[in-house]
């Protein structure tokens, strides 16, 4: 499950491959993981509805890489999987970078007292034992 933090103003000049933004364009709030911040005057993006949105293999991906993204690499590790546009860097406003992890969910298990197993294992033996059949009585 991806977990979102704070949102911090950012310039076009200051975005990375792997960064998680909201931003105006056209008169529409956008969000999207920069894939290249800087191609030709455009920030090339995988976009999203919203920040939720963002599929966990790719946060995952980022997240895990031990080395810094070059501009590009996530297109040539994911393609055209994920919606792709380009955004006129001139045309960005209001750009927020959102901060996100990955939580691991707890899978939900079934907790038994010990208690409650070894009253089990007794109320068992203790029937076998007062069973009259077992003998053949």
């Amino acid at each position: 499950m991806i977990k979102l933090g704070r949102r911090l103003f950012a310039s076009v000049r200051n975005l990375t491959p792997g960064d998680l933004i909201s931003f105006g364009y056209n008169g529409k709030v956008r969000t999207g993981v920069v894939v290249s911040p800087d191609w030709k005057g455009n920030v090339d993006c995988y976009v999203f509805d919203n920040p939720e949105n963002m599929p966990e293999e790719l946060a995952e991906h980022i997240l895990l890489t031990t080395t810094l993204l070059d501009s590009g690499d996530l297109y040539v590790d994911f393609g055209n999987e994920y919606e792709f546009k380009s955004f006129k860097q001139n045309g960005m406003t209001g750009i927020q970078q959102i901060e996100y992890l990955l939580e691991k969910e707890e899978e939900e298990t079934e907790e038994v007292e010990e208690e409650t197993v070894v009253e089990k294992v007794i109320d068992t033996v203790t029937e076998v034992i007062d069973n009259p059949n077992l003998y053949g009585e």
